[in-house]
């Protein structure tokens, strides 16, 4: 599957440019938000936490909720990267996350490490 990833999201960047689908995979990510988002309505983002877990290890990610200090904002680590391989030729596959789980939680979700970049897991904290 990773070559086949590969040359097609390299086949959309020829097309369309890098710009373009950055965009793309955002509008991707914030498509596979949005029925979660729906769900989750008038949710906190705490409540919010474990369905958006749940989402992400339906995909394929091995993801925690991290405990935080008293008021801290959530965060969230997976300890794979489902797209590894693209990531690192491409770091902008990972707009593709950050969308949907900024859809999904309705808040800005910050990206503190990134598997692709050689960190040990990739980390995502949600702002309130």
């Amino acid at each position: 599957y990773d070559l086949f990833s590969l040359k097609t999201l390299e086949a959309l960047i020829d097309a369309i440019g890098p710009n373009a689908a950055r965009k793309a995979l955002a509008r991707l990510g914030g498509e596979l938000g949005k029925d979660l988002a729906s769900q989750l309505a008038g949710k906190s983002i705490e409540q919010r936490m474990p369905a958006i877990l749940a989402a992400l290890q339906d995909l394929g990610f091995d993801a925690v909720i991290e405990e935080t200090a008293d008021g801290a904002a959530p965060e969230v680590s997976a300890y794979n990267c489902i797209y590894h391989t693209l990531a690192q030729a491409h770091p902008d596959v990972c707009t593709l996350d950050l969308a949907l789980l900024e859809k999904a939680s309705d808040a800005t979700v910050d990206h503190l490490s990134c598997m692709a970049k050689g960190d040990n897991a990739c980390r995502f904290r949600f702002r309130r």
